[in-house]
């Protein structure tokens, strides 16, 4: 088994306002010293562009407070699905994963579609609660949204884990 963690839009206009930017953005480093540490692992992060992140743009880069390195992988993408018309599949039978673990944001975005893709594509997957967010908007504010989407992913599409 060969397990990856994906980093998924933790870009500087993505997560800004996010719901507990500083605390998530410290988990989620956590967990990349954690797959940084296992040379049976995977790092990959995934960097969203469009017309409102504009490859190259400030807004475009990863968070300041993020652990990327200038020698990791990153997969770009213009779509909330990281594996649609990416070379994320690719990566991952190069480096023969099997199975992922997803955090970053937006939940309801592109965390949420890429869980699905990757349960579409017999991935076993996993989150931690703590290590993924989103904004309020206005229908909904993000704590709630981040719950809900763990209650229904948990068992159906990934196994939601409590505490790094």
């Amino acid at each position: 088994m060969k397990k990856a963690l994906l980093v998924i839009d933790v870009q500087t206009d993505v997560v800004k306002e996010a719901y507990q930017h500083d605390q998530i953005i410290r988990k989620i480093n956590e967990r990349i010293s954690r797959y940084r540490k296992d040379d049976s692992s995977a790092l990959i992060f995934i960097q969203h562009e469009d017309e409102e992140l504009i490859r190259g743009s400030n807004g475009w880069q990863f968070d300041s407070m993020l652990n990327v390195k200038d020698d990791d992988i990153v997969v770009a993408k213009t779509h909330p699905n990281s594996f649609y018309r990416t070379r994320l599949q690719d990566v991952l039978n190069r480096l023969a994963v099997t199975d992922l673990e997803v955090c970053g944001a937006q939940t309801q975005y592109c965390i949420d579609t890429t869980i699905r893709i990757a349960h579409d594509r017999e991935y076993p997957i996993e989150i931690y609660r703590d290590a993924y967010t989103t904004v309020d908007n206005e229908f909904i504010d993000a704590a709630t949204t981040n719950s809900y989407y763990a209650n229904m992913w948990d068992g159906r599409f990934a196994t939601v884990k409590e505490e790094i």
